[in-house]
């Protein structure tokens, strides 16, 4: 599958609205964890959606999307600076709680793993168990001292 030039500039974008959030926009209300997942842009290049991933509270992320809300006309200013597009894409920012879903499937399975863990060792001790039984064979017989002279006698031919 060929790139398209939207991804391209959309990952271009992606890189210039990270750096510019993390160091130029001076508002208390972005968390200093904040970070741009990806950007989506329309195939006319009219619209960006910014996925932006916030570490903290819900109302902290709340409040950070607000933030970059009311200051997407600097953000926009600053990629058209950075980016040489005829026009640039009018962004919109959505929360991505990619992360917090994933963590919480991961735990979701640790769950299912975990009760699934002891009842898998009680099978493979009752396995274990069944391997104590008299199969008929007598390994004394494996321990004698034949063999061990046997394999005396290959040494010494050997020399």
């Amino acid at each position: 599958m060929a790139i398209k030039r939207e991804d391209k500039v959309g990952d271009e974008m992606k890189r210039i609205l990270a750096r510019v959030i993390q160091q130029e926009v001076k508002d208390p209300r972005v968390p200093p964890f904040t970070s741009v997942t990806e950007v989506r842009v329309t195939r006319d290049f009219s619209h960006a959606t910014c996925y932006v991933s916030v570490l903290g509270t819900e109302e902290q992320k709340a409040e950070c999307i607000k933030a970059l809300f009311k200051a997407r006309g600097f953000l926009r200013s600053s990629v058209a600076k950075q980016l040489l597009l005829r026009t640039t894409p009018e962004l919109h920012f959505v929360l991505d709680d990619t992360y917090e879903k994933a963590r919480e499937l991961d735990s979701l399975i640790d769950r299912v793993v975990g009760k699934a863990a002891p009842q898998a060792a009680e099978s493979d001790d009752a396995d274990s168990n069944d391997d104590d039984e008299d199969d008929g064979l007598d390994y004394d017989e494996f321990e004698s001292d034949e063999f061990e002279a046997d394999s005396d006698e290959e040494d010494d031919s050997d020399t």
